[in-house]
């Protein structure tokens, strides 16, 4: 989608924001229309690249760590780095300066769709399968955690550092929002059953040994779709 966004924007002139939101809401409709929901199977292999481990350390830890190298290298030691804070600073005045801002723009979109990429083959390969209805919400989180890490939302200035603390702070605030999603399904669960197991005068004993035996596959559901949705954050 990266170059439909690039074209959008450099050629069409339409506004950033808004292409990429109406491109993003196109694809995303127009793969759900194919597949009508989750799709195929991945291979041992191909989890590994989630799940996987350099002696101990995570694979996924070793992935980010790249990428943010990288990333600092960009934007820190290269010519380009310095054409995209420049553009971000000021279209004209990186004109000025002789910075061919429609090639830079274009270009930032199409390593940003190549980006977007690989990190859906990462959560593909964290959840096992293809599935188009995740990923809802994503781009607030990722506008909010560079937002938070101290880039403007015209650009111009920024570093990694700030990036990642932006990213940490997101991914902490939504597994703390699971964990209290899940003590409260608990609090429920007990406030639900403990009644219906005293609710009679007679055969409390009988009462708890039929009750208890539906606490494990309520817990355990409920626990399955906590960690999956937590698993969405790593």
């Amino acid at each position: 989608m990266g170059p439909i966004n690039g074209f959008s924007v450099v050629k069409l002139k339409i506004t950033p924001f808004i292409a990429i939101l109406g491109v993003m809401s196109i694809g995303r409709g127009f793969v759900l229309l194919i597949t009508h929901g989750p799709i195929g199977a991945i291979g041992p292999a191909f989890k590994h690249l989630s799940r996987g481990a350099l002696g101990p350390v995570p694979a996924a830890l070793i992935i980010i760590l790249l990428v943010f190298i990288m990333a600092a290298l960009v934007m820190n030691r290269t010519a380009y780095g310095r054409h995209l804070f420049a553009l971000g600073g000021g279209r004209e005045v990186a004109r000025l300066n002789g910075i061919n801002v429609p090639r830079v723009e274009f270009s930032s979109y199409f390593v940003t769709g190549l980006c977007s990429a690989a990190a859906g083959l990462y959560l593909t390969s964290r959840m096992g399968v293809g599935d188009p209805s995740v990923g809802p919400g994503f781009e607030l989180d990722s506008i909010i955690a560079v937002l938070i890490g101290g880039i403007p939302f015209g650009g111009g200035r920024g570093n990694i550092l700030g990036v990642i603390a932006g990213v940490l702070l997101i991914a902490l605030l939504g597994n703390l929002n699971k964990v209290e999603a899940l003590m409260r399904s608990a609090a429920g669960l007990g406030a639900e059953l403990v009644p219906e197991t005293f609710s009679t005068g007679y055969g409390v004993g009988a009462r708890i040994a039929e009750v208890s035996d539906t606490i494990p596959g309520k817990v355990t559901d409920r626990i399955g779709e906590l960690v999956k949705e937590l698993n969405l954050y790593f």
